[in-house]
């Protein structure tokens, strides 16, 4: 699992060692072998490259534990160590049961670790639980797509993807998500946010947010906005200006999508498509004209544009024009 290293404050070390996910402060949990926690420990080892993985041999050692001594590794989980916390996460994540509440809460309380790599393995454990515990634990969870909370990236956009598949469930997150599409500073996290956005929201509280994302510094969150826009068909009648304006995007993809996104809106989008007929660059023209041809009759209202096409310098423009033309009824 990627990871660099991350020495917990002393702030940190006293939160988690008053973290009592099972009640072993409280005494209802036995004790841990002191060799025991020594090998739980040494379980993990890093690749010097972000990475960690079970050592064999402690490996080993933990999977021929009777299933009484691997109970115990559960209060580990609340160890000042951060190589013990991390090491009984690891182990223990194969050892969840998803309808076991103490276990589902044992993990939970690790979203606030210090560590990256345990809060990875607690929102993935998260994951595997029943939906009714997902979305009670939506009020914790939503905290996390704060960088200040979790300065991961990829977290976050693991956090943000998550709730979007809570879908209406999860529509108390959805001024986080929407903050999230429009200012993190990770482009992942701003895509994953607008995907989330679009499942949560109604189309017409997504829409806005979406159509702002089309003017995205990066072409890979401009993409999504496209897309998600032309899962919405006529529905994204308004976003029609600004999606023909995307015609024009540096990266091919866009353009595509934006191109796709209009013809699945129909005639609504004539007018917007007809306005880059004059566009400067000749690949717009094309694509606006490409599209307009799919659109049949509909595009009968740009046959003025269409007809000054016919002159166009580039021979593939006026080849195109005079296809539609050819297929518009008479005036």
């Amino acid at each position: 699992m990627p990871d660099t290293p991350e020495e917990p404050r002393a702030a940190d070390r006293a939160a988690v060692a008053d973290r009592s996910p099972l009640g072993a402060a409280s005494g209802t949990q036995p004790a841990v072998d002191p060799a025991l926690r020594e090998l739980v420990g040494r379980y993990l080892q890093s690749d010097e490259q972000g990475a960690f993985r079970p050592q064999e041999a402690a490996a080993t050692a933990l999977e021929r534990l009777p299933p009484d001594q691997i109970d115990t590794l559960w209060t580990l989980l609340s160890d000042p160590d951060v190589q013990v916390r991390r090491g009984a996460a690891f182990f223990l994540s194969s050892q969840l049961d998803p309808q076991q509440p103490r276990h589902l809460e044992a993990f939970t309380a690790l979203l606030g670790d210090p560590d990256r790599t345990i809060r990875g393995l607690a929102l993935a454990a998260l994951r595997q639980s029943p939906r009714p515990y997902q979305v009670a634990q939506l009020g914790r969870v939503v905290l996390l797509l704060d960088p200040a909370r979790e300065p991961h990236a990829e977290h976050r956009a693991t956090v943000a993807r998550w709730i979007g598949q809570l879908r209406e469930d999860a529509r108390v997150a959805l001024p986080a998500l929407v903050s999230a599409a429009r200012s993190d500073s990770d482009p992942r996290v701003r895509g994953a946010a607008l995907v989330a956005v679009s499942q949560v929201a109604a189309a017409e509280a997504s829409l806005p947010v979406l159509v702002e994302a089309l003017a995205d510094r990066e072409s890979s969150v401009r993409l999504v906005a496209a897309a998600r826009l032309r899962q919405m068909d006529q529905a994204a009648a308004s976003a029609a200006d600004r999606l023909a304006e995307r015609l024009a995007d540096d990266d091919p993809r866009v353009a595509q999508a934006a191109a796709e996104a209009l013809l699945r809106i129909g005639p609504p989008a004539v007018s917007a498509l007809s306005r880059q007929l004059s566009a400067p660059q000749p690949v717009v023209r094309r694509l606006a004209l490409t599209v307009l041809a799919e659109l049949g009759p509909a595009a009968a209202a740009a046959r003025t544009h269409i007809e000054a096409c016919v002159n166009d310098p580039d021979p593939q423009i006026r080849k195109l024009a005079e296809g539609i033309l050819a297929r518009l009824p008479a005036r």
